[in-house]
């Protein structure tokens, strides 16, 4: 029965693959002076352009093509793949007999195809389409749902390049095709985990070389299991590595025996795009490890919305399931702000923090941030008069959510991260009185002043000592950062400093012993915010309440130790 499903399923994809019109590759348009009034007010995310258009790649002094296919439900940060075809191999050719333009409408995704046709593949040519692929506003990669497939003589050139160059960037390659490269051509000297999915004609001691290589890369076990597409599947040693701070490994190595392992084949390439998504790459702490993805439905989340000047914001919601079940009582909210580029669905799969919601019992919203200067998600920190209302969005959202689920408004805390974290130092003052605590990691700028606030509203910040913004307690930025909110807080000047396992923190309490300003140091780290530090916000944050008269109390939380 399996097996006539399976062919059903074969013969119904072979057809739709039929029924696509022949691709238009066009120039790309001119862009709009005022992007943001182009978009579809009714879903902002999604790219006004749709379908093949070429452009330019600058490998140096020198000019390469590639293809950039934007799906019709494609919205910025979702899921992309980099396909690089055999040489000779039309970019056209790629999306249609290789089936992933039907990939990519099935999935919403933005796809770019290299230009192989009259040169091949090579490292810079690889590296420049990545670093184009990241930067064009109106169809940004996401950081952790990059994918790369290539076919034929280019397979050596992709799987040395994502496996020794640029591990952490992919979150999945698949290689069709025999490699000539062994062990010794693979770079990767932090054995970055990476799922991989080699299509070979036959398996020779080379390869085989390859494949042990991959396995002790994703630290997979001897076992090999099978299924009707792929000859090996090792899975990771569930047994290892199970932390807080990177999450459970998940990277597979998949090996699959063919013929015409090179051939453009479209199921193959849906087959492929369904192990792709099965993992995404944690834009976190160290290598950044790979994790299982998530949609809302896996969260048990949901998309919300409302409309601000008539402009659809959106954000994703999590009721812990005791509230959800019993109806009783009321919960903490947590709003947590994304940085720029991102997105509430994105930043809710980044974080984990739902797991930790749900844990604790908090509700939570990550909402998305506006497209008023024409590039990825941001948010509009100044409060411009001609970008969109983002403090009036999150006003609006809080008081929804009020109004929807059993929260208890004199617990309602606000994390931020990168240009999310940035936010803080002005949201206390717009939306003065309205969190009981804060917290932010990377975001520590004196070009940014705070905004003036009366209600005292404890806050602590987060930096990666790897971190790109101010990182040293005695540096400029951070220096800024804490006399501001002690001033606003009205802090003692004197604080303390204490470690706890690989955080240096710095404390200020005001006169009656609470603390009101935190400032930590966290080794190692980048930017980023990891799982971990995100139990200790959500214990710190839980220590606040705030009484009807607007004072601050501070006690209790999730823990009572310190």
């Amino acid at each position: 029965m399996k097996r006539i499903v399976a062919l059903l399923l074969s013969v119904m994809l072979v057809l739709s693959c039929a029924a696509i019109a022949e691709v238009e590759i066009r120039e790309f348009p001119e862009v709009p002076a005022d992007y943001s009034k182009a978009v579809d007010p009714a879903n902002p995310l999604k790219t006004i352009y749709q379908g093949a258009y070429q452009v330019s790649v600058a490998v140096g002094e020198t000019e390469r093509k590639a293809v950039v296919y934007l799906a019709e439900d494609y919205a910025q940060t979702q899921g992309f793949v980099m396909v690089v075809p055999a040489t000779g191999t039309t970019p056209a050719q790629a999306l249609e007999e290789g089936g992933w333009q039907a990939v990519a409408d099935a999935n919403g995704l933005y796809l770019m195809v290299l230009d192989t046709t009259e040169a091949a593949a090579d490292a810079a040519f690889l590296d420049a389409a990545t670093s184009l692929a990241d930067t064009r506003n109106y169809w940004r990669q996401p950081e952790g749902r990059n994918y790369l497939a290539a076919y034929g003589d280019n397979a050596d050139a992709a799987l040395a390049f994502v496996e020794g160059y640029l591990p952490n960037v992919w979150a999945g390659a698949a290689i069709f095709g025999d490699l000539s490269l062994n062990a010794a051509d693979i770079s990767n000297e932090n054995g970055i985990e990476l799922p991989v999915w080699l299509f070979v004609s036959e398996m020779n001691d080379n390869e085989e070389a390859l494949v042990d290589l991959f396995k002790g890369f994703n630290g997979c076990t001897d076992e090999a299991f099978s299924n009707m597409w792929a000859d090996r599947i090792y899975f990771p040693n569930p047994k290892v590595n199970d932390l807080l701070l990177n999450d459970q490994p998940v990277s597979q190595v998949r090996v699959t025996v063919k013929e015409d392992a090179a051939a453009l084949n479209a199921e193959r390439a849906a087959v492929v795009y369904d192990f792709f998504k099965l993992a995404t790459r944690e834009v976190g702490y160290g290598p950044k490890a790979i994790r299982t993805a998530h949609d809302l439905s896996d969260w048990g989340a949901t998309l919300e919305s409302v409309v601000i000047d008539g402009i659809t914001r959106s954000w994703v919601q999590y009721v812990p399931s005791k509230i959800r079940e019993t109806a009783e009582g009321k919960a903490p909210l947590l709003v947590a702000v994304h940085g720029a580029a991102l997105n509430g669905e994105y930043f809710a799969e980044r974080t984990g923090f739902i797991r930790l919601a749900e844990e604790f019992g908090f509700i939570i919203a990550f909402p998305t941030g506006s497209i008023s200067t024409g590039i990825a998600p941001s948010w509009n920190i100044s409060k411009a008069e001609d970008q969109w209302d983002d403090v009036g969005f999150i006003q609006a959202m809080i008081e929804k959510i009020k109004a929807e689920q059993p929260v208890d408004a004199s617990r309602i805390y606000y994390y931020g991260h990168s240009m999310g974290g940035l936010f803080v130092q002005k949201l206390v003052g717009y939306l003065d009185g309205t969190f009981a605590a804060v917290c932010a990691t990377g975001c520590a700028a004196k070009t940014i002043n705070v905004q003036p606030y009366e209600n005292v509203t404890p806050v602590w910040v987060v930096i990666g000592e790897n971190d790109f913004s101010g990182t040293k307690i005695e540096s400029e930025d951070a220096q800024h950062l804490i006399a501001a909110f002690k001033g606003y807080n009205k802090a003692k000047d004197e604080g303390i400093a204490f470690r706890a396992g690989r955080f240096e923190n710095y404390e200020w309490c005001d006169e009656n012993g609470m603390p009101v300003v935190r400032y930590t140091i966290a080794d190692e780290m980048p930017h980023t915010g990891t799982l971990d530090e995100g139990i200790l916000f959500f214990n710190w944050l839980s220590r606040y309440s705030r009484n009807e008269d607007g004072t601050v109390s501070y006690g209790g939380g999730i823990y009572n130790a310190r």
